[in-house]
């Protein structure tokens, strides 16, 4: 399933935008798309959460995607807008009162409004990202910012359980081979790329999001193909589950797989400064996951080798030291 980059659609007001009404664990979502050919993929990213009823207008989160018109979409940042920029961050970052601007020059530009709960993403001509990344920049991204304030937490994250064990990954690159892996110890997948996270009753519930990886190609030659590696056996789904540990794998890989246990102090101070979503307002509790992550779960600092067996060695070493009340939600 090799992606092309996007090429939208060239005239702005195409008729019959395609409108989809979602139920995201629970929240309701309108995306409205004006971008014909990125249409396949929300398809796929978001498909399963497909609704057909009806609910009120202020319990729904909108968003719509459109193609870039230069100037007069460029004029929608403030001129009083405060840079919001973290180092390393392709992405910059812009805020103003309950707006917030997000500008990439590899795809365009979204605007949030946490005051309307909406988002709108312009798309330009010729992105530099794939099918798959633009469809995260450009709609999942903006939407994670607004769901947060809802109680919903959407991460670039991978998420794997078995039995009384489930983890989040955050990783600064693909783990293809490391779930595959998973999967042929008997793990199931929560999230291949995303993950939603929601805190109830003192514990973190990880919770399926729709996805797929990169697949390494044989060939240097050839393009990476995206695959979902979920796709021939729905079975290795695991819809829900409690977080039992949260990892952050470093970047590079060495030698050998390492795993580190941190003080809750010092993963607090970690994940946050890893968080892959921006907090504009960390100071609110909604902001303040990777906190709450920190003091009620074992956090863990990960180096990968580039054996995928010492991977699945790892997770087994903590599912064995999991405690027995645990258990995966039904």
């Amino acid at each position: 399933m090799s992606q092309p980059p996007v090429q939208p659609h060239s005239n702005p007001s195409i008729p019959g935008a395609n409108r989809r009404q979602l139920r995201m664990h629970g929240l309701s979502v309108e995306l409205e798309c004006h971008v014909p050919a990125l249409e396949p993929t929300l398809g796929r990213l978001l498909g399963t959460f497909a609704s057909q009823g009806e609910h009120p207008d202020g319990a729904i989160t909108r968003g719509s995607v459109h193609v870039y018109e230069g100037p007069s979409v460029g004029r929608r940042l403030s001129s009083a807008a405060i840079p919001l920029h973290r180092s390393g961050d392709l992405t910059e970052l812009y805020a103003e009162a309950e707006r917030s601007w997000l500008i990439d020059e590899r795809w365009g530009m979204s605007e949030v409004n946490l005051f309307k709960g909406q988002f709108k993403s312009w798309i330009l001509p010729h992105p530099k990202v794939d099918a798959v990344r633009l469809a995260e920049l450009a709609v999942l991204r903006p939407l994670a910012m607004l769901l947060k304030y809802k109680g919903l937490h959407l991460l670039p994250a991978a998420a794997v359980s078995r039995e009384n064990f489930a983890a989040l990954v955050i990783t600064p690159f693909g783990l293809e081979r490391e779930l595959t892996r998973a999967l042929e110890a008997r793990y199931r997948i929560i999230g291949q790329r995303w993950t939603a996270v929601r805190e109830e009753d003192g514990r973190c519930q990880l919770l399926a999001m729709p996805g797929v990886v990169q697949q390494r190609p044989a060939s240097p030659a050839a393009m990476p193909e995206w695959i979902d590696l979920t796709a021939t056996n729905p079975l290795s789904v695991q819809p829900q589950a409690h977080c039992s540990a949260v990892l952050a794998i470093d970047s590079g890989r060495r030698p050998r797989a390492s795993l580190q246990a941190w003080s809750a102090e010092d993963a607090a101070m970690v994940l946050r400064l890893a968080w892959p979503i921006p907090e504009l307002h960390p100071q609110r509790r909604c902001g303040q996951l990777a906190t709450r992550l920190a003091q009620i779960c074992p956090c863990y600092r990960v180096q990968l080798s580039h054996d995928p067996a010492e991977w699945v060695s790892l997770l087994e070493s903590l599912r064995s030291a999991t405690p027995a009340r645990t258990r995966i939600a039904a």
